[in-house]
């Protein structure tokens, strides 16, 4: 059939909106595309090219100009694809999966594909310096060994990289305006040092492969970033970088071995941001850092083994909307689950939403006693945790119950000069001048009434001690 094409179509130059596929019906029997030389555009036909064992080369296609989309996988022979020169527009995109691939030459005067995906399990550094003409693409996905030189463009919605055993940073690659969403499957140590990379990125997310390091070395660039994903990595380094870094919309840590534990305390957080996830993090104590973060729309905290509380939210809103956090195949606004040492999730925060949001848009389970598990909380967050003043502000204390020895908090926009204790009698028990308030060993469990007096209120709330 290919063979008979020039003779049984003579005056075919341009193929109309049809699917045209070129794939051997028996094992071998296409070894040439010289018969579609008299083709000079395709713009709307999609072109495939699929599982041609003996094929090695393209040629036949040489003055193809443009194509609607094009799809060249599973031809193990095919050595180059010098025939496609001519190849300047891509109205869908250029998928090539092809291992026998070693380079590219041939793509230089493609300047536009909605999307350029390339893939190969070549073992080599395949050289990107043949797209340095393409100025424009939504979406590049470049799973293998692929080396950027060279490459300039416009703009670039997404970004993917995968499978490369020698990238080590975004050295080769420079984009005008923006990359909307970068994700990173590493194989590497990586940093985002570099003179020839993207000027602006608002998503990122990295993968790791569990053993090498991120460092944060010249991202400082980038100043504001809408979200980070990071997982699977062994270590962080260069955290100091990140200070100047503002995440405007949320932040999600996976899975890193050596977590720093002050790793939250090195960003910016605007009052915008909305999202916080933090997940596996087995050196996790406490979410000191996030004190300063005004309002939540999500939050995930699961598998954190040493996790033991989360003050550093009590100032925290939630939002008017909530938004889900990052959590594969489900979707839920709070999510708080497996953290064995937690014992308090009584917070403000999250009795809000456990008031709010509809309760199939929640999951706490498997923490320590008080927070065990999602009834737990939501009859715990029914204690006395907002009560009025004298003036009729409203205020609070965390946690609440609470163990002895433990330090309590107070939700008051002024600072408290006076807190005492008294039995349910009205015997008081202990006073002081001090805050936080720590509750002495000494005192036995049951229900006991907490006063505090600032410089211009007084309030009261009932305190669980067990």
């Amino acid at each position: 059939m290919i063979d008979s094409f020039p003779i049984k179509f003579p005056n075919c130059k341009n193929l109309g909106p049809i699917g045209f596929s070129i794939r051997e019906s028996e094992q071998g029997n296409i070894t040439s595309l010289l018969p579609f030389q008299q083709l000079i555009g395709t713009q709307e036909c999609e072109l495939f090219i699929i599982a041609n064992k003996k094929l090695t080369s393209l040629a036949g296609l040489d003055n193809i100009d443009s194509i609607k989309n094009g799809v060249l996988i599973q031809n193990n022979s095919i050595k180059d694809i010098n025939a496609l020169t001519k190849l300047k527009y891509c109205k869908w995109g250029l998928t090539i999966e092809e291992d026998s691939l070693v380079n590219l030459s041939g793509l230089e005067n493609l300047n536009y594909a909605f999307q350029v995906s390339l893939q190969s399990k070549n073992t080599g550094k395949i050289s990107l310096k043949p797209l340095s003409g393409l100025r424009e693409a939504s979406n590049l996905i470049f799973s293998g060994n692929y080396i950027f030189e060279k490459l300039r463009l416009k703009y670039v919605k997404n970004l993917t990289i995968r499978s490369n055993d020698f990238i080590e940073n975004l050295n080769g690659i420079f984009i005008d305006s923006l990359v909307e969403n970068l994700t990173l499957f590493l194989r590497r140590d990586f940093s985002f040092e570099g003179q020839n990379r993207p000027s602006l990125i608002n998503n990122i997310s990295i993968n790791g492969d569990k053993i090498h390091k991120l460092s944060f070395k010249g991202i400082e660039s980038y100043n504001r970033i809408k979200n980070v994903y990071l997982f699977d990595f062994d270590s962080f380094s260069n955290e100091a970088s990140l200070e100047s870094v503002v995440i405007t919309n949320g932040l999600h840590v996976e899975n890193i071995k050596n977590y720093p534990k002050n790793f939250l305390s090195t960003f910016l957080y605007p009052d915008s941001i909305n999202l916080i996830g933090l997940v596996s993090l087995d050196s996790l104590i406490n979410l000191k850092g996030l004190e300063n973060v005004k309002e939540l729309s999500g939050l995930r905290l699961s598998d954190n083994v040493n996790l033991k509380n989360i003050d550093a939210l009590l100032n925290v809103k939630s939002a008017n909307v909530f938004a889900h956090v990052y959590i594969p195949n489900k979707q839920y606004y709070l999510m708080i689950d497996k953290n064995p040492m937690l014992n308090y999730c009584q917070i403000p925060f999250i009795c809000d939403i456990l008031n709010k949001a509809p309760s199939s848009k929640v999951f706490i389970n498997q923490n320590d006693e008080l927070c065990e598990d999602k009834d737990a909380v939501i009859k715990l967050c029914k204690v006395t945790m907002v009560t009025e003043t004298e003036k009729g502000e409203k205020g609070g204390i965390y946690p609440n119950p609470i163990k002895p020895g433990n330090q309590i908090f107070t939700h008051s926009s002024e600072r408290v000069v006076q807190w005492s204790i008294f039995d349910l009698t009205g015997n008081q028990i202990i006073s002081s001048l001090q805050e936080p308030i720590t509750i002495p060993n000494t005192i036995k469990p049951g229900v006991y009434i907490l006063e505090t007096k600032t410089s211009k209120n007084s309030a009261s709330f009932k305190l669980w001690i067990y």
